[in-house]
């Protein structure tokens, strides 16, 4: 509907499930294009592959800090692999793993990591973090106070949000 530009915000964003992040991203990543590969113990390595005929033709820069992490993180990864997305922030967690919770017969759960995740090209971000195209210094108590300041004052509060906002119009 007319929107060729967008600021995706995964600041603080700790992650969630893996293949949600990755169907985000497909969005914007033509077909045939790998996104992710994984690794599970006595399995090959699986490579997830965009199945989109018709992308989203969107300029996309992604906010991220230390604590965007595992599937926030495969995220970002598939759309710098594949697009033109610039990020802009600070060097993301680095988790670059998949957990699973197991239920227990006392009914009590369990997580265990079950196996890595790496980049398109085969790279692990895990324990180093995604680097930033813009790094603009920032703290997660920063985040969280702009992210209740009303929208129409936001911009002139978030440096992070108006560095991204100057890198896009400038395209």
């Amino acid at each position: 509907d007319g929107i060729d530009r967008v600021i995706t915000d995964l600041r603080g964003n700790g992650g969630g499930v893996f293949i949600e992040g990755l169907r985000i991203a497909e969005l914007f990543v033509p077909e045939g294009k790998a996104l992710l590969q994984t690794v599970r113990e006595g399995k090959p390595a699986q490579r997830f592959v965009s199945s989109n005929a018709k992308p989203l033709e969107i300029t996309a820069v992604v906010l991220m800090n230390e604590r965007t992490a595992s599937s926030a993180e495969a995220l970002i990864t598939a759309l710098v692999t594949n697009t033109n997305t610039r990020i802009v922030g600070q060097k993301s967690f680095g988790k670059a793993t998949m957990d699973k919770t197991f239920k227990l017969a006392n009914n009590m759960r369990v997580r265990f990591i079950v196996g890595p995740m790496y980049t398109a090209t085969g790279q692990s971000w895990h324990s180093r973090g995604l680097a930033q195209t813009i790094e603009v210094a920032g703290k997660q108590e920063d985040f969280e106070r702009w992210s209740r300041v009303p929208d129409n004052r936001r911009m002139q509060a978030d440096r992070q949000l108006r560095s991204a906002w100057q890198m896009l119009r400038k395209r």
